[in-house]
């Protein structure tokens, strides 16, 4: 089914004139129509705008785009003009954008076509909404960018965006076992989107592959990815970081970094543990402060206006942010310097680190979209992040890890990333 394939395979099938962007769409919106009732990807979908949108893409006689004819979801925090964004809360039901994000401009400039905006938490925070696991409906899949995650996973449309403060996109990912990329912050302008914390807020996107994740980034960035690369896995100084976190992951989480490292040593990989100094074991909380602080600015008119509308989730932590002092943030910030400065130098050494994704697969009901604890502190130190899918748990929910690169070189992340991949699904 055309719905099924990744960017780079439909790219091919377009090319040979095989197929067209109406085949594409009409594959995709037959599976959210059989599928979305359960699932709740999307928010906003008008099937026959989508339809007149892709006999419009093939009726353009004009050179082809990197993402020529490739649909698209976004994220509800990100405006598309013409279309709701209500940035999962009550106050926005009635808002329809009437410009487009920098992103989306981005994107249609590549040939792709917006399908509709997918579900996203309360203001991309913490708060959940009607999203469920595609892999078991009874399972969270993750947040904030929930519907992204799972629209993609479900084959619902080839990839789709979604932001990151804490960890909403590298969790979802891998909860609904699909490649993202959280890239280095500040790739992507931020133009069109609600904020929850300016200083944290990174765009990213999901897809089926690692090689689609880099397509994208070269269609938005204009740097191309290798594919076929000189060196292997042999050749690479690979890092292993459980983490000051180490103790939250589940049994299975440890066991599956335990596998790997059995893998690789059985193949002649080499890799080093990562052993990071004790300042670290603050990040994360850093990171709560900073963004639940940077809240009570974007959201200071909602709260003011509108706490009737908010949930306890969204006020508890406005209320917690507006307790946090500025000499508090001071402090914080030299803490934040200094582990960027370390972790920076630290890249000399290792070409990536491979970390847990997440403490476990997917917690059970929608009440929780789980625990961010592995991602909280790659966020704050502006790190590029790649959620690789790795095998399923006797419940049939993915596990998988990230694997962190260097700051702003993403470009050797996706293709040592790649190369990643590629063994992996030799080995798990």
């Amino acid at each position: 089914m055309l719905n099924e394939l990744a960017i780079y395979e439909l790219q091919d099938l377009i090319r040979k004139r095989e197929i067209n962007a109406l085949d594409i769409t009409k594959a995709c919106v037959n599976r959210i129509n059989s599928r979305d009732d359960v699932v709740h990807a999307w928010i906003d979908f008008d099937e026959n705008d989508i339809f007149q949108k892709a006999k419009k893409i093939d009726a353009d006689k004009s050179s082809l785009g990197l993402l020529h004819g490739i649909p698209v979801g976004m994220k509800d925090i990100i405006d598309v003009s013409g279309m709701h964004s209500r940035r999962g809360s009550k106050i926005y039901n009635d808002r329809i954008a009437t410009t487009d994000a920098h992103v989306v401009s981005l994107v249609k400039a590549a040939g792709s076509f917006i399908f509709g905006k997918t579900v996203t938490t309360e203001f991309a925070s913490g708060n959940p909404n009607i999203t469920r696991n595609p892999h078991n409906l009874d399972y969270t899949p993750g947040g904030s960018s929930s519907g992204s995650a799972a629209a993609v996973a479900d084959f619902m449309v080839p990839y789709s965006f979604g932001t990151q403060t804490a960890g909403s996109m590298i969790r979802p990912a891998a909860f609904c076992g699909v490649p993202a990329i959280k890239p280095s912050f500040g790739t992507l302008s931020r133009a069109g989107l609600s904020y929850v914390a300016d200083s944290l807020d990174t765009l990213g996107w999901f897809a089926r592959d690692v090689k689609d994740l880099g397509i994208i980034f070269h269609a938005l960035t204009g740097k191309d990815i290798k594919w076929e690369l000189e060196h292997d896995m042999h050749q690479l100084k690979i890092g292993i970081c459980k983490t000051p976190d180490w103790n939250a992951a589940e049994p299975v989480i440890q066991n599956l970094v335990s596998d790997l490292e059995e893998s690789f040593a059985a193949s002649n990989i080499v890799f080093n543990e990562v052993m990071l100094p004790k300042e670290f074991e603050l990040l994360g909380e850093i990171q709560n402060r900073l963004m639940c602080k940077e809240m009570t600015f974007w959201l200071e008119e909602e709260w003011k206006n509108h706490s009737e509308l908010l949930s306890d989730y969204i006020i508890e932590r406005l209320e917690f942010g507006s307790q946090i002092s500025s000499d508090q943030l001071l402090l914080d910030n030299v803490v934040i310097e200094h582990c960027r400065a370390y972790i920076n130098s630290l890249f000399s050494d290792f070409d990536y680190i491979i970390t847990p994704s997440a403490p476990g697969p997917a917690p059970q009901g929608i009440t929780t979209t789980g625990n961010s604890i592995f991602n909280r502190m790659w966020t704050l130190l502006h790190l590029p992040c790649i959620a690789l899918p790795m095998r399923n748990n006797n419940d049939n929910l993915p596990m998988g890890l990230q694997i962190i690169g260097q700051f702003q070189n993403d470009v050797a992340l996706l293709e040592n990333g790649y190369l990643l991949q590629e063994w992996l699904k030799s080995h798990f």
